[in-house]
């Protein structure tokens, strides 16, 4: 019999994401963490990933529509023909996914008029990730919002966007290294200038 996969909690109070992108069809035959649909939050674009090996049998969403957390996004056929209470899905109490936040970012100074920008916790206990892609190179001009690189977590692949605009300085990981949460990703030169600093004491 099929099951439900429900929308994980995605971190920061996020009760909704948008779906941007199905990577699958009903009828599709998944893998287990095989990415399955692409939501966008406030904050980040996600790949949510299959849980199971399994045939997805109804997306109950549409391009463009609201999925709201915890509750159901799509209906999966496990491989197994098992029903919900398959004993071997630890990573059932595992949620798919993780998020950025621009908000718990805190700068520190870099020297001179650059900041660091702080890799932010991504949720779900994760502490470190790999990094995919830069989307950046040292030098260049990024705007806020700005993707500036695709880090991997154990659960998806998500992209870290600039929270101001600036200049990159300096990239702190290359690819294919392991940045850790709370420890600087990369240097910017904030285009108007260091503003948050503790010059008024």
């Amino acid at each position: 019999m099929s099951k439900d996969f429900i929308l994980p909690d995605i971190g920061e109070g996020i009760v909704e994401c948008e779906i941007v992108e199905w990577l699958v069809a009903e009828g599709d035959e998944v893998k287990e963490d095989q990415p399955v649909v692409e939501v966008m939050t406030d904050k980040a674009m996600v790949e949510i990933p299959a849980k199971d090996d399994g045939v997805v049998e109804k997306l109950y969403y549409q391009k463009g529509d609201i999925a709201k957390v915890h509750e159901p996004l799509f209906a999966i056929k496990p491989a197994d023909g098992s029903s919900d209470e398959s004993p071997a899905k630890e990573k059932d109490s595992a949620p798919a996914k993780k998020e950025e936040s621009k908000t718990e970012q805190k700068r520190t100074s870099a020297g001179g008029d650059t900041t660091d920008f702080i890799l932010p916790d991504i949720g779900e206990g994760i502490v470190e990730c790999e990094i995919v892609e830069w989307l950046v190179s040292e030098g260049d001009e990024v705007k806020e919002d700005q993707p500036v690189v695709e880090v991997m977590t154990d659960k998806a692949t998500v992209e870290i966007p600039a929270k101001d605009d600036g200049t990159v300085v300096k990239l702190y990981h290359k690819k294919g290294d392991i940045a850790e949460v709370h420890k600087p990703l990369f240097a910017l030169k904030p285009a108007g200038g260091v503003q948050e600093s503790d010059s008024n004491a």
